[in-house]
């Protein structure tokens, strides 16, 4: 693999919504792309701990068949995600608390689902947190 290094990119207004967070990531993106373009987003979000390395590298493999790939729980799907560059613009238009869920239900017969029961896990406060150590369902 090769070495692609890392860019932090820090939102200066997070109280815009998940949105405005997509939004400035892709615009680092699309700004250090160079000759070699970025060819899709893989997009987790760090409140769920018990997603691995494997389910991520499962995710994208399972987006570049159709562009578009999603993790499924037993109620639901959500992140981790990954999208292909030609979905961007449609990241770009989200606006306010939202993420590419509604990308993916739009195009729904494109979604490759990767299950991963452990991403319905996120931890939002300390009794989240406690419910993890102490193998309590969240």
């Amino acid at each position: 693999m090769k070495d692609v290094g890392v860019v932090l990119v820090v939102n200066p207004d997070p109280l815009r919504g998940l949105a405005s967070s997509l939004r400035m990531a892709l615009d680092a993106i699309e700004s250090s792309a160079g000759a070699d373009p970025v060819k899709g987003i893989l997009i987790t979000l760090v409140d769920q701990p018990l997603v691995t390395p494997e389910h991520l590298n499962a995710v994208v493999a399972a987006g570049a068949a159709t562009g578009l790939a999603a993790t499924s729980w037993p109620t639901t799907f959500g992140p981790p995600v990954f999208l292909y560059r030609s979905f961007f613009p449609a990241l770009k238009d989200l606006t306010g608390d939202f993420g590419a869920k509604k990308i993916l239900q739009d195009n729904a017969d494109q979604v490759s689902l990767v299950a991963f029961p452990g991403a319905a896990l996120d931890i939002d406060d300390a009794a989240d947190y406690g419910r993890l150590l102490s193998g309590e369902k969240a």
